[in-house]
Parts: structure tokens; sequence; C-alpha cells
């Protein structure tokens, strides 16, 4: 019995050393065996430091899907699919859907935005829709008041929010050799 059940830790230590490839390397390998389209590849979200493959699906040469290789978020498991692509009449422009919940396993509810890939930065640029309002209270106040202006800047409102190719490397980017 004793025999046995060490055989059995062993196993399971062994198991444990065997290194199995990770979604990542797999995509890696899938990426350097396919005839890869301009949006094809691997992507990260700088935002959040979640990693996707974006690749064909079956039903059409303009369709592509997101699947998940990597993230930090624990709703988002490796291999799930969390939004689509279709490329437009420019071929630098995609619409972007990507899923905002998840019941029961499945990832519905998805929110539309426009995507812009640029080939030489190795970036797609995501534009979601923005409702802005603005109120003009200085009409409530006498004239004089009026022809003071207040203004807030916020820089981060010009940044440009999206995903960076990963792999296979850009083809705009520079090498740097030490």
């Amino acid at each position: 019995m004793r025999i046995l059940l060490s055989l059995t830790l062993l196993l399971v230590s062994l198991q444990a050393f065997c290194v199995s490839p990770t979604a990542e390397e797999s995509a890696r390998l899938w990426c350097d065996t396919t005839a890869l389209r301009r949006v094809e590849g691997i992507w990260e979200y700088p935002d959040d430091c979640t990693r996707v493959l974006i690749r064909r699906t079956g039903q059409s040469d303009y369709s592509y899907e997101i699947k998940v290789l990597s993230s930090p978020d624990t709703r988002l498991h490796s291999g799930d699919v969390i939004g689509a692509l279709t490329q437009q009449a420019d071929p630098l422009k995609y619409e972007m859907k990507i899923f905002r919940e998840k019941r029961r396993g499945l990832f519905i509810n998805p929110g539309l935005c426009a995507a812009t890939l640029d080939e030489r930065r190795g970036a797609l640029f995501v534009e979601t829709s923005r409702l802005k309002f603005s109120l003009g209270t200085l009409w409530f106040l006498p004239k004089f008041w009026r022809s003071i202006r207040l203004g807030l800047s916020k820089p981060t409102e010009s940044l440009r929010k999206g995903l960076v190719r990963i792999y296979p490397e850009p083809i705009g980017r520079e090498r740097r050799y030490l």
C-alpha cells in the first residue's frame, strides 16, 4: 500500500514539473504556420495587460474573432472568445464588437466600436461612442462675469485607446541592437 501511495505521489509531482505549452506559445506556433492577414496575430490591451489572439473565423474572409490568451482578470479564461472584428471597405478599418457581460459561461451584450489598424506602429486604435454634455452656467450670471472663462484641460482624453501588436512584430518598428 505504501509503495502504491508513493508511486502515485511521484507521478503527481512529475506531472507538475512537465511543461505543457501555454496558450500564447500555441498561438505563436499558429501564427508561424499560417498565412496571416493584416490584423491577425497576438495583441495586448495595455490598459489591463490582457493578451488576445485575433484570427479569421470560418464564416468569412472578412470576419475575425478575438480570443483570450492570458488575462489578470479572473473572469476571463484562456480560449474565451470576447469579441469580433469585421473588415470594412477600407482594409484598415474594422467594426469591433466587444462582449461586455458573461452569463452562464457565454459572453453577451456586445458593445460596438470602430477600430483602425496602423501597421507601421503596430497598433489597433479603438474609438467608442461617447455622449458629451456641457451647460454654460455663466449665462446665469450678470454680463461682467460672463466675460470670464474657466476651462479644465484633460490630457488623458486626447490619448488614443486600443491594442498593441505583440506577435508577429510590426513591420515599421525599428530593432535596437546593443
